[in-house]
């Protein structure tokens, strides 16, 4: 069942969700990202530590996502991403605001999906494919909007709408394997606007990326390397 976030609730440890197994997705809805929100207070890797294969590679979360709320942190907090995710498939984040709007938040990443090499050599073992990022707005990381880079194990992600824009190095950090990015504005960012990666031979398909705007980047608006 969802979790309703009605309101604005401050948090002092990171928020964990964790399954030994095959599992629905977390389901967070708020009423507004003016209304509700979950603001981290404390000094941590992460807000939210999505985990559905730490305690069993090759297990994964299914469905589920965040919608209409805002992640953000209080004066003072020092907290590195506000999404950390392993081992979760077909997640829909729709209409949420990370970040501040008027100054830093997060000290990395909004959405963060690490290479967890002490897990298995293998991504695949606890990949995040398949997700879907509808009018997300991820504003003044310090480092990425969001990071999904690694060359196998994130495949088939869609961003459409949103804005990624302020991030101390990219917009978009991600990878090239069957991920859309449209509509969206990556721009004022630290380096590239997005930053698109992947392995040898992989290719570009037609309308991989289109109408996004790009300005003021500090490097580039559009990074393609290996593909």
């Amino acid at each position: 069942k969802p979790l309703l976030v009605d309101g604005k609730f401050r948090v002092t440890a990171p928020l964990v969700y964790q399954t030994q197994g095959s599992a629905s997705g977390l389901r967070l809805i708020g009423t507004g990202i003016y209304n509700s929100a979950i603001i981290g207070d404390f000094v941590g890797a992460t807000l939210f530590n999505i985990d559905g294969s730490s305690l069993q590679i090759g297990r994964f979360q299914f469905g589920g996502g965040f919608s209409d709320l805002t992640l953000t942190t209080a004066s003072g907090a020092s907290i590195q991403n506000a999404i950390t995710c392993n081992g979760w498939w077909f997640a829909q984040h729709s209409n949420i605001f990370i970040g501040n709007s008027l100054s830093a938040s997060f000290t990395k990443n909004g959405i963060y999906i690490p290479l967890r090499t002490d897990l298995s050599s293998n991504p695949d073992d606890y990949a995040s494919v398949v997700w879907t990022l509808n009018n997300v707005q991820v504003d003044s990381m310090g480092e990425y909007g969001v990071y999904g880079a690694n060359t196998t194990g994130y495949a088939g992600w869609v961003i459409n709408g949103g804005r990624f824009e302020g991030n101390g190095l990219d917009g978009l950090y991600v990878n090239t394997n069957g991920w859309r990015v449209q509509n969206c504005s990556a721009s004022y960012n630290g380096r590239y606007g997005i930053n698109f990666t992947g392995s040898s031979g992989v290719t570009l398909t037609n309308g991989a990326f289109y109408q996004i705007e790009l300005d003021g980047n500090a490097t580039a608006g559009v990074n393609i390397s290996r593909v």
